[in-house]
């Protein structure tokens, strides 16, 4: 890990728990479980737990401080399925361990060079961003920005943590709830809605401005042609699509960071959606 991973070896602190990923063909890589984050205001607001809870439970969320494919292994869907392999047990290793089961799993990525597609394929959940302090930075010390990923070991999580059930959502009847329109602005981010709407101008495509658009053009940016004889985009066409919608809003906001006097800039200040 120290020789390999991108970050070398990480300080764990706290409860930890560590697995090689081994195969007849020698060790294709590791990973490594640790102490959670003491603050972190964006998992903190979708947990909703206040400072006392937090507090007596933060030792139930434990972080993924290291995973590393090693270079040169070349193995499709690799890192999807150890993943899920090591999720899957790793509740029982630390109540083996420690005598108690973690009820939640936290982990980092930079976006400005990983998309987290591994993560999303295992059903991890982004939540925001961090502030750009480290753990172990000096104070002062501005260090990268990451995106925060969470994953439930339990469906009952939020029970066992002592946080309220939330009510079910009732079934909307017909006619009811949002137009069409405004599902577009919720499915897709504000620079995803700018780079879908560069994409079809650049086309010469109708404007994305309602969802069933706004899905067809990133189905055509993921490959789909849209001709009359075609049946409608499949799901391996809408997920490319996404991913190539991702990155290039992944890049837009990248820009955003270097150059505010961008065009897409003012945009999204018009939008009321920059401060």
């Amino acid at each position: 890990m120290a020789r390999e991973h991108p970050q070398g070896a990480a300080r764990h602190v706290g409860a930890q728990v560590r697995y090689l990923i081994l195969s007849r063909h020698g060790c294709l890589g590791a990973f490594g479980f640790a102490a959670s984050a003491l603050m972190l205001a964006a998992r903190d607001r979708w947990i909703g737990w206040d400072p006392a809870l937090r507090e007596q439970q933060l030792h139930r969320v434990v972080a993924m401080s290291r995973f590393l494919i090693r270079p040169g292994v070349r193995c499709h869907n690799l890192a999807s399925k150890v993943l899920g392999m090591c999720l899957r047990r790793l509740a029982d290793d630390f109540a083996r361990r420690y005598g108690y089961s973690p009820l939640l799993v936290e982990t980092f990525v930079d976006s400005s060079c990983h998309a987290g597609t591994s993560l999303k394929a295992s059903n991890w959940i982004l939540v925001g961003e961090t502030c750009g302090r480290g753990r172990f930075a000096p104070a002062g010390v501005q260090v990268p920005v990451k995106s925060i990923y969470m994953y439930p070991l339990q469906p009952a999580w939020r029970e066992q943590l002592g946080l309220a059930t939330r009510e079910p959502i009732p079934a909307l009847g017909p006619g009811e709830g949002l137009d069409r329109a405004q599902w577009a602005d919720i499915l897709f981010s504000d620079i995803e809605i700018i780079a879908l709407e560069d994409f079809a101008k650049d086309r010469k495509l109708p404007p994305p401005d309602n969802l069933g658009r706004a899905v067809l053009t990133m189905a055509m940016l993921g490959g789909y042609l849209n001709r009359k004889r075609d049946s409608p985009p499949g799901h391996a066409k809408l997920w490319e699509g996404y991913t190539r919608l991702a990155t290039t809003a992944q890049t837009y906001e990248r820009l955003l960071r270097l150059d505010r006097t961008s065009d897409f800039y003012r945009r999204l200040r018009s939008d009321k959606t920059c401060g």
